[in-house]
């Protein structure tokens, strides 16, 4: 009887979407592998040791146990070529689960042209250094997308814990950027 075959040669694009979830939003659900089109049998080929894109936990969201996998060596290694040097991670699935949801409901051009906090402070990282050497208060947003209208739209998960501090140092964001900003609730 022959052997199924583990070692992942080439990727797809649904492989690629997947890495892509993981490195701008920290992990991808088993279940949102599974509708972006990825059998469960690669899906366990992509953590298998001779493979390494993606190790998994279980935790805790909205009172469900899911399996959160995240990128492993290689997985970094190819977000890295499609360019995604600045890998996001925070410390809340919760957050990062409740910004994927709302970014996965956008179209398709919507999403792929998603940027993480880190990429966003990369990228206005002189606009920033200037506005504090000034003494406004900014605060990156947790990422931007492009919008149908060509506008770039900050999005940003708040808690009942956010002060109108904290706002206004992502409306500052927002206004120095010439972006607009959505809020999403936890």
């Amino acid at each position: 009887m022959a052997r199924g075959r583990t070692k992942i040669g080439n990727l797809n694009h649904r492989d690629i979407e997947a890495i892509k979830i993981a490195a701008n939003f920290s992990f991808i659900t088993f279940e949102e592998m599974r509708d972006i089109g990825i059998s469960e049998k690669r899906i366990n080929n992509f953590c298998r040791e001779e493979n390494r894109y993606f190790h998994f936990e279980e935790k805790l969201i909205n009172g469900r146990n899911e399996k959160l996998y995240f990128l492993d060596k290689e997985g970094v290694k190819m977000a890295r070529k499609e360019g995604i040097d600045n890998l996001y991670s925070s410390a809340s699935v919760t957050h990062d689960q409740k910004l994927k949801e709302y970014m996965m409901k956008k179209d398709i051009a919507e999403r792929e042209s998603y940027i993480n906090e880190r990429q966003l402070a990369n990228k206005f990282r002189d606009i920033i250094e200037e506005a504090r050497k000034q003494k406004i208060d900014v605060s990156v947003a947790d990422g931007a997308y492009i919008n149908s209208s060509n506008e770039l739209i900050l999005t940003e998960c708040i808690t009942r814990y956010y002060t109108k501090e904290m706002i206004g140092a992502k409306e500052n964001f927002a206004s120095l950027i010439g972006a607009r900003i959505e809020y999403i609730r936890l």
